[in-house]
């Protein structure tokens, strides 16, 4: 007597509902190849979830409150956040604080519910960081986010993934000013071990990492500046004598169009966010690394100014959604 297969749900945070969060997500969700195994779990609120995917798929079917399964077979259920907030026309396109509440409170539920083993994993629409402050929740980011929910005392490690690009970030929101002031060599060696970890723990040992320089030509031997052969090369030899596999520091201006590394590690936001985004502006995601959970974002915003006029690229949801679906399964 065979065994049936085991279902594996994966959640999915509707992100800004005022932005192209929901319409990305069911677009995603309509483009896959149905697979039995996966299930998910749409947190947002519920109505206004419902609405739009039927306005992109009509024929999709809805039953016992609100699962759904949409025409190419992909099923799953809405689970309804702030049902007391409603999502009204006049909302769509501009920020405001009851969309940052919602947007807010999706999120939140979603990692807590991954935290819980509700779900695998979560994959999170864009956010509008405005809307959320508007609310009074002070918010910079879906990282700062998780960090917060899920009681981390170290950093959430961002890997921006993009074309042929996978890109860890020492540092993320913060200015250059203090990047150079305050950068050492322990968040260097955390960075990388804490990605390597992920790589291992998705089935990808022995990963082989770049290390950026911070300076022009990694400091050319101290010529433009210091800090590479007082931070970025101590660390570098530290990692490397921990079994690391790991190249550098080399100059920035000459490592990100190979493809012969599985990592390269930035040191600040803009140094491996423009390389990524440049190479695949509609299609890169943002893993957040070192939370106990698997979690997940599109590196585009919210794009409130097309909301709602069925226009916006799904391309970015659907990646993120194959990273989670493709880790998940690696990891169990």
């Amino acid at each position: 007597m065979g065994h049936s297969a085991v279902t594996t749900r994966i959640g999915v945070s509707l992100g800004d509902p005022a932005g192209i969060g929901p319409e990305v997500v069911w677009k995603a969700l309509a483009g896959r190849q149905p697979d039995p195994r996966i299930t998910w779990s749409i947190y947002g609120p519920a109505p206004f979830a419902q609405s739009v995917a039927l306005s992109l798929d009509p024929n999709s079917e809805w039953f016992d409150g609100w699962k759904f399964r949409l025409s190419n077979g992909t099923k799953g259920e809405l689970i309804s956040v702030r049902p007391d907030l409603s999502i009204t026309s006049d909302l769509i396109g501009r920020s405001s604080a009851l969309t940052g509440t919602v947007l807010y409170e999706s999120a939140r539920l979603a990692i807590k519910d991954a935290l819980e083993g509700k779900i695998a994993a979560v994959a999170a629409a864009p956010h509008t960081e405005l809307s959320v402050n508007q609310a009074g929740i002070k918010f910079s980011g879906y990282p700062s986010l998780l960090k917060k929910t899920v009681g981390l005392s170290s950093e959430v490690i961002l890997l921006l993934i993009g074309g042929h690009l996978k890109v860890a970030h020492v540092t993320l929101h913060q200015s250059l000013t203090s990047v150079i002031s305050q950068l050492t060599q322990e968040q260097i060696i955390f960075a990388v071990r804490t990605v390597d970890k992920y790589f291992g723990d998705g089935g990808y040992p022995g990963a082989r990492f770049a290390l950026c320089g911070l300076n022009p030509h990694a400091g050319e031997d101290g010529l433009f500046g210091s800090e590479d052969e007082t931070i970025t090369k101590p660390a570098a030899q530290h990692l490397v004598d921990m079994g690391i596999n790991l190249d550098g520091p080399i100059s920035a201006d000459s490592l990100f169009h190979r493809s012969d590394y599985d990592c390269i590690v930035a040191l600040y936001h803009d140094q491996g966010h423009i390389p990524v985004k440049t190479i695949a502006p509609r299609s890169c995601i943002a893993i957040s690394v070192g939370a106990p959970i698997i979690f997940g974002t599109v590196a585009h915003g919210s794009a409130l100014d097309i909301a709602g006029n069925n226009q916006a690229d799904p391309s970015a949801m659907s990646l993120l959604f194959d990273h989670c679906v493709k880790f998940v399964k690696q990891s169990t």
